[in-house]
């Protein structure tokens, strides 16, 4: 049973201000922070202020607020307990731990929708994509990374509006589209529906697609990615509205491209952007996770693809993963995942320097690389 479900007399904030962590983007409902456990400075941990747990989306850390002070401190549950309370009430009665907790005032939570179906999410996501645009800039960009105006097209890459969010809302209403429990739409007032879109959240939208080919999410690439001080930077941020009223999560959904039934390999990498480009660029068929803390979301498409009749699932994460211990965990966690299923697997490798870190780090750097060579 996870801590959420017990009445504790503190939260999971409470025990980020004890561990002294630095909030990166603050919410309504989750906040995203730095790591204590793998030391990432890029607000990956995710702290679910409803289900009073917390996630790391890069090391995978998770659990709820007793264990997130346990595991910190290398504590059992009812050590970390006792030293939560101890911190927080002194030398009070037990008895009055949670009276004295009430008296805090509590974060007033928004109410989400449940998510809706992926066949409603698609429905709308795609009127929403035939309604937007892309810039000059951004179109420079993907052409830049290997992409032909026709692939730019037909993967469904748009722009971020930077204005008429109400009335995008409006359309789609109007269009029969369902709004409600779809991730990145939210009720801005009553019977006012809008769509969490911020400037200073600007970039291009990458859909996430199923092996169906259905839109089920989308992140944001963004124009100006969040740094830290170690200069490490987010590129990427989940289109969603959580933390709105009647928003809803996108989840960290696996995005597919390429045959669905392909007799040949599957190549498994991280990005859905990363996988349309290698998957442009070869031929081949990519499935891809949002991290290397999404593994597990890889499980349900697995079932699919061996349905399908597929055999063969490569392991195609960054090349870092020879030097960056998380990467390292994350292709290990993913081959045996893989050998789980009974999908023949294998490590792809490539040529990398580690003194030169951000050429040919990934799957889609190294087939543009190539390419280039072969047109010398």
């Amino acid at each position: 049973m996870s801590d959420y479900q017990y009445d504790l007399p503190f939260d999971i904030m409470d025990i980020a201000n004890i561990l002294n962590l630095r909030i990166r983007r603050p919410g309504r409902k989750s906040v995203y922070a730095d790591c204590p456990f793998c030391g990432d400075t890029r607000g990956k941990l995710n702290l679910n202020l409803e289900r009073n747990q917390f996630r790391c989306n890069y090391c995978g850390e998770s659990g709820g607020a007793i264990a997130f002070y346990g595991k910190a401190h290398g504590l059992s549950n009812s050590e970390a307990y006792r030293e939560i309370c101890e911190i927080l009430y002194g030398d009070a009665n037990p008895k009055d731990y949670k009276a004295m907790s009430r008296k805090k005032e509590k974060p007033d939570l928004p109410t989400n929708s449940e998510l809706a179906s992926v066949y409603d999410r698609n429905q709308t996501y795609e009127m929403l994509l035939s309604m937007l645009t892309l810039t000059n800039k951004h179109v420079e960009d993907l052409l830049a990374r290997g992409l032909t105006l026709e692939q730019i097209e037909k993967n469904g890459y748009r722009s971020t509006p930077a204005f008429g969010f109400d009335r995008l809302a409006k359309i789609l209403l109007e269009k029969g589209c369902t709004i409600a429990g779809v991730p990145g739409f939210f009720e801005k007032t009553e019977g006012v529906w809008s769509i969490n879109f911020k400037s200073c959240c600007s970039g291009i939208l990458i859909p996430y697609r199923t092996l169906s080919g259905m839109i089920q999410a989308f992140q944001i690439r963004l124009d100006k990615p969040f740094v830290d001080e170690k200069g490490r930077k987010t590129k990427y941020i989940w289109f969603s509205s959580v933390d709105e009223e009647k928003g809803v999560s996108s989840k960290s959904p696996a995005h597919f491209v390429g045959n669905p039934c392909d007799e040949n390999a599957v190549f498994v990498t991280e990005g859905a952007l990363k996988a349309d480009i290698a998957s442009a660029l070869s031929g081949r068929t990519f499935i891809a996770v949002a991290g290397t803390g999404c593994i597990d979301s890889l499980k349900e498409p697995f079932e699919v693809m061996k349905r399908n009749g597929i055999t063969k699932v490569y392991e195609c994460l960054d090349m870092d993963k020879t030097v960056n211990e998380n990467v390292s965990k994350a292709a290990i966690k993913l081959t045996n995942m893989i050998s789980e299923f009974g999908f023949e697997t294998k490590t792809t490798k490539w040529k990398w320097d580690k003194n030169n870190p951000d050429h040919n780090k990934g799957i889609d750097d190294m087939l543009l690389s190539k390419k280039k060579e072969e047109l010398l």
